[in-house]
């Protein structure tokens, strides 16, 4: 197999890197939705001199307990309220999670934590209506956020300065996840809800780890780690054996895709793209629904991985996935240009400065003020309204056509 030499992804980008601190502008909140989300916030804050690290331990969505963990292992600060001076304040996905009376006259940013080649809800003018600005990982990104007018600046992709900079290390990673180093390692990452491949291929997952010659590294979805246990326990047993080695604390892919000598996953899923683009091992697409789904699945994936279908036939495609020139350097460069900027291991303070001078231009405008605060109660009334179960009756079977015409479009 022609694999991406080290480092190709990273040259092919030659944009020089920030020299700048980031520029203090008073208090900005990094808000959590999941604890995922520190993995983008922590390579920016290095750069900020008063980021704050907001995980609200009252929040029924975030999994408080793993993003306390890591921030502990870490050595991270964090606080479980919003700052009461907050300049401005940065979230992954959902206004209403910023829908605090702290933060009603403050610019909101929205950080994209994300990647992938098709729209989606990342792309989706409902995860970007409220904000001020979105800050993505590429060009692609920018182009199908403006359609709906948004604010868009590219910054690329911060949670994975640390790979492309050359300091994370396969030994270490190895004995820090007691992996094997005598056996390949196949990396596992499906998603969560109806397009998880768990339930159809757990038992071709469990008869790989049974052959010996692959240890799964399994990396459950962060909603599987809370939601759907019985995505984490029907692998128990091989769990307990040393075969699967499953990862529910939070922690960077990109140490995984270190360690990795082939990536199982899923073709509707982000993890999908990361591992094509970041990374040069082969990659395998799992497949779990029908013709119809096969033709929503992300436009590409074919062109750069084989695509697995039926679970009886999960050792032999992981075999062509090794084996066939699948991903060639030239388009898989092309895609990375496209999707992903600054493969230099600086997206993290080129994001930090992009948030300081945000925070101080929309602070200098003196009717920003009153449109925020517009928005806000603006907000409120929608958020309200849609809570409302009568209308939400209504609006969930228009939204799913709605949303299904869409993909016909694109497709």
């Amino acid at each position: 197999m022609m694999q991406v030499p080290a480092g190709a992804l990273r040259a092919a980008d030659k944009s020089p890197a920030p020299t700048a601190r980031a520029a203090s502008v008073g208090h900005l909140d990094f808000y959590h939705y999941d604890s995922m989300d520190v993995l983008s916030y922590e390579p920016i804050c290095r750069y900020l001199d008063n980021a704050a690290l907001v995980a609200p331990a009252s929040d029924g969505v975030l999994d408080f307990a793993r993003a306390e963990l890591y921030f502990r292992q870490r050595g991270l600060t964090f606080q479980t309220e919003p700052s009461g001076d907050a300049a401005a304040v940065v979230g992954t996905q959902y206004f209403w999670t910023l829908g605090r009376p702290q933060y009603k006259r403050v610019p909101v940013l929205r950080l994209m934590y994300s990647l992938s080649e098709k729209g989606g809800a990342a792309h989706g003018k409902e995860w970007s209506d409220w904000f001020d600005a979105v800050l993505c990982p590429g060009p692609y990104s920018q182009r199908l956020l403006q359609r709906w007018g948004r604010r868009a600046i590219i910054v690329g992709f911060p949670k994975y300065d640390d790979y492309f900079r050359g300091r994370y290390r396969a030994g270490a990673v190895r004995a820090k996840f007691g992996l094997d180093a005598k056996r390949k390692c196949a990396l596992y990452l499906p998603t969560w809800a109806h397009h998880s491949s768990v339930d159809r291929f757990a038992a071709a997952i469990r008869e790989l780890a049974h052959g010996g010659e692959y240890q799964v590294l399994y990396k459950p979805h962060t909603v599987t780690t809370r939601l759907e246990r019985h995505r984490i326990e029907c692998f128990r047993s091989e769990i307990e054996a040393g075969q699967l080695v499953c990862i529910e604390e939070q922690s960077n892919m990109a140490e995984l895709l270190l360690v990795a000598d082939v990536v199982l996953a899923d073709g509707m899923s982000g993890a999908f793209w990361e591992a094509v683009i970041v990374s040069d091992r082969p990659v395998l697409a799992l497949h779990v629904h029908g013709e119809f789904e096969r033709v929503l699945m992300d436009a590409r994936v074919e062109d750069f991985a084989p695509v697995c279908d039926e679970p009886a036939a999960l050792r032999r495609s992981i075999e062509r996935a090794t084996c066939a020139h699948v991903i060639q350097p030239s388009p898989r460069v092309l895609l990375a240009n496209e999707l992903l900027s600054y493969r230099d291991g600086s997206a993290g303070q080129r994001a930090a400065e992009v948030i300081a001078e945000l925070a101080a231009e929309e602070d200098s405008r003196s009717w920003a003020v009153l449109r925020r605060e517009v928005r806000y109660r603006t907000w409120r009334a929608v958020h309200a309204a849609r809570s409302d179960r009568s209308l939400q009756r209504l609006r969930h079977p228009v939204l799913t056509v709605r949303n299904g015409l869409r993909r016909l479009v694109q497709t």
